[in-house]
């Protein structure tokens, strides 16, 4: 139990610093100063992250996890209610 979650934290930070790979990419390449390519970015680099954790932790509750911990992020970062909804798209 102790050890999946370490391992789902684990896989919360690497998934976090995925995303941010993923916005930075989509930031070099769109030199327009919007954001429409860094969800597909994001997606594309931490996408297998996502796909390891889910063959690494079969339980309930790691995917939550994770979304939770990006989920806080954006709220303290004020990205508003909007913050939720990414928990509700990754749960």
């Amino acid at each position: 139990m102790k050890k999946s979650i370490l391992t789902t934290l684990f896989f919360a930070v690497l998934d976090f610093l995925c995303m941010t790979i993923g916005v930075l990419l989509g930031n070099l390449l769109d030199q327009t100063g919007n954001m429409f390519y860094a969800p597909a970015f994001t997606a594309l680099v931490g996408g297998s992250v996502y796909m390891i954790l889910v063959a690494k932790v079969p339980r309930f509750g790691a995917i939550t996890t994770i979304g939770l911990v990006i989920a806080l992020f954006f709220l303290g970062t004020k990205h508003g209610a909007g913050a939720f909804l990414e928990l509700s798209v990754v749960s």
